[in-house]
């Protein structure tokens, strides 16, 4: 059980995650606004999409999410005051829909192959 009272909180990924981990340093919350809503790198790798492309491929998402950013900042501003925050935060209506959706078919597929799985364990 996480018992500090200093967390550091990031947004992470495409469906509005927020992860909360114990900050490093000091006893403060940090809010750095970045004049973006991503950063993408220029340096091409054989096998993925090129830079330009996903740079394209996301611009479509630039100041048109939805919510209210205020909010979310409030939000971020209390889970990094929890002393036990959680882990994964998901940051919308549309976000929680989401991951729970997902969380439950994934859920479904480990109780569906669960005997399969258990019978891998070696002797006790």
């Amino acid at each position: 059980m996480r018992t500090s009272a200093s967390w550091a909180c990031f947004i992470a990924g495409p469906a509005s995650a927020i992860s909360c981990v114990p900050a490093s340093v000091g006893d403060t919350l940090r809010v750095v606004r970045a004049p973006q809503s991503a950063a993408f790198g220029e340096v091409a790798v054989d096998g993925y999409d090129s830079p330009a492309s996903i740079k394209a491929q996301w611009a479509g998402y630039h100041r048109t999410q939805t919510g209210d950013p205020a909010k979310l900042g409030a939000a971020i501003v209390q889970l990094a005051a929890m002393a036990a925050p959680p882990s994964q935060f998901f940051a919308g209506s549309d976000a929680v829909r989401a991951i729970t959706a997902d969380l439950g078919a994934r859920l479904d597929a480990a109780l569906a192959h669960q005997a399969l799985s258990s019978s891998t364990d070696g002797a006790s």
